[in-house]
């Protein structure tokens, strides 16, 4: 049976008494944007401390509830909305990018970029949507529908979650620790790389398995590493050769394929421009003959 479309936008203040005192869930996903004050969501497992700036999308059918500070008025903004409203996103990018930078993943916006953001969801709330809100101050009218309001509702909502992508993949993915989760990717793709040196690999394989644009990654993994990915490949599968040419008997050619080199001479020459010698030599020089 085909899923109901369903799409709300609300907004809300709350002082310390409010909030949930057991996780809820429901059908539809839930994008949390807190814009004031102070709160602390549980969502499935993990307890996220949010800050004014920080938007969390929590997944449909997830267990989640939300404690405020008591000290303190908090304003948020929610919209709730089934898959239809990111189906074009979630196509192009696939479910395991999607639940790895999409959903539960803290995006933090910086005081200078808030405003351009929230004039977006002001647009998004005017358009006809069926807001509600217990502040009377920020009650949208609900207007009816046309037959373009749904095209028009879900094409702002992606602008918005686009906008929210663009300006965080770069920078801002972070955990509840605070480190980057595009740091926390390139660190996992250099274990990856140390332990299937030997695995005919690519820039773009690699990146696409921890579901991160190619050019991106290659960027990134420069930036943090300190050298490129094709030329930090190289180096391990040399290091692993370094050691097989001094502690075993293996011919040339058996080296170079289990270091991940299709021949010896592809593996020759890489060898020849880290150490200017060939492997033959580097084994008589260091005492294996």
């Amino acid at each position: 049976m085909e899923s109901k479309k369903y799409f709300v936008v609300s907004r809300f203040n709350h002082d310390g008494s409010a909030g949930m005192h057991t996780p809820h869930s429901h059908s539809q996903c839930e994008l949390y944007y807190l814009m004031s004050g102070g709160c602390t969501m549980l969502s499935g497992q993990t307890n996220y401390v949010l800050t004014p700036g920080m938007i969390l999308i929590v997944p449909s059918n997830v267990p989640h509830k939300t404690t405020y500070n008591p000290d303190t008025l908090s304003e948020r903004l929610t919209v709730e909305f089934s898959n239809e409203y990111i189906s074009d996103i979630a196509e192009e990018f696939g479910e395991i990018w999607m639940d790895r930078f999409f959903y539960n993943t803290p995006i933090y916006l910086p005081p200078d970029s808030r405003a351009h953001i929230e004039q977006m969801f002001d647009a998004l709330m005017e358009d006809n949507m069926p807001a509600v809100s217990l502040s009377p101050e920020n009650s949208i009218r609900p207007q009816p529908d046309d037959v373009f309001s749904d095209c028009v509702r879900k094409l702002h909502f992606q602008e918005i979650i686009i906008e929210l992508l663009r300006r965080n993949t770069h920078a801002n993915y972070v955990t509840a620790e605070g480190i980057l989760i595009s740091d926390i990717a390139v660190a996992e793709a250099r274990r990856y790389i140390d332990a299937n040196y030997n695995d005919p690999l690519t820039l773009e394989g690699v990146a696409d398995i921890y579901r991160l644009n190619p050019s991106y990654f290659s960027n990134k993994f420069k930036s943090v590493n300190g050298i490129g990915f094709k030329k930090y490949l190289n180096n391990v599968r040399i290091i692993r050769a370094e050691k097989l040419l001094l502690e075993t008997d293996m011919s040339i050619t058996e080296i170079a394929i289990k270091c991940g080199y299709e021949t010896s001479n592809y593996f020759g020459d890489a060898f020849r421009r880290i150490n200017n010698c060939s492997p033959s030599q580097f084994r008589k020089m260091n005492g294996n003959v």
